[in-house]
């Protein structure tokens, strides 16, 4: 989701030198709705990640997985600690200051999860919960959801992820964004590998929230997204973005999973092809 991330900057230039309407400019508290609608997606994009990370750590029973992925930022506790007992919790602690990660993310403090059984099993149950939590300091709190839902037809294991009480507070009192979200990803590269640098997901679903400046907006999956661990953009897929007083915003990632910085954006019936950095 890293894509959608550096996309707003380039979009937002896009947008400005159309000159629409007055009710539709992106500008004032629409540019900082959309901002805060990109913000929320980093928020679930990364407890989607370390979820993942964390429960395959857990499955191999080394707890060093997420340790090696996130530079040594993370140290994993497994309560109980043996292969029998059930639910389990793991707290990942990455330290009372910022360290960064592997993926570029600055994190402090503590999430919490709960395995109900191993995370590759159908029908396991995983609660996150973070304790004075900060994603590039702003401070995360909420509880995520996450369900193996099975295989599907193709055989791939799909969860869903829901975060219905999500609240962002940004950095310099900067305000709270209300966050509400549910996806589903399914895996379809990289199971067998147990390391998750060769993991490929398809993401769709559906977000909505408020904004610092209490700006209503939603987002949602036209085609599913195709997400790659080692990918730093989105590769394929179309989604919405919904801000109150103006049209909707149409990103296209393209129908052919290829890593590159290139994008679709439809804005006003026009189409606007992007390049980021």
């Amino acid at each position: 989701m890293r894509k959608i991330i550096l996309i707003i900057p380039t979009m937002l230039l896009v947008v400005a030198c159309t000159k629409p309407k007055k009710q539709e400019k992106l500008e004032g508290k629409n540019l900082s709705a959309l901002q805060d609608l990109v913000l929320g997606e980093m928020v679930m994009s990364d407890g989607q990640k370390q979820s993942g990370a964390t429960g395959q750590s857990l499955q191999d029973s080394l707890g060093k997985r997420l340790q090696q992925i996130m530079s040594g930022c993370a140290t994993l506790t497994i309560t109980p600690w043996d292969t029998v007992t059930w639910p389990k919790t793991v707290t990942v602690d990455f330290g009372p200051v910022n360290c960064l990660g592997s993926d570029g993310n600055w994190r402090r403090g503590k999430i919490i999860y709960t395995f109900s059984y191993w995370f590759r099993q159908p029908g396991t149950v995983v609660t996150a919960t973070f304790e004075n939590f900060f994603l590039n300091d702003h401070q995360i709190t909420g509880t995520i959801t996450a369900v193996n839902q099975g295989r599907n037809g193709q055989n791939h294991l799909v969860y869903s992820y829901d975060y219905p009480n999500g609240l962002i507070y940004k950095p310099n009192n900067g305000g709270v964004v209300q966050w509400q979200s549910q996806r589903e990803y399914e895996w379809i590269e990289g199971e067998a590998s147990w390391l998750p640098h060769d993991d490929v997901w398809l993401v769709r679903g559906t977000a909505n929230g408020i904004s610092s400046e209490g700006v209503p907006f939603a987002f949602e999956t036209l085609e599913d997204l195709n997400i790659k661990w080692g990918c730093r953009w989105v590769r394929s897929g179309k989604l919405k973005l919904t801000i109150q007083d103006i049209p909707d915003i149409i990103i296209n990632y393209g129908t052919v999973p290829a890593c590159d910085a290139y994008a679709v954006v439809t804005f006003l019936g026009t189409d606007y092809t992007i390049t980021l950095p």
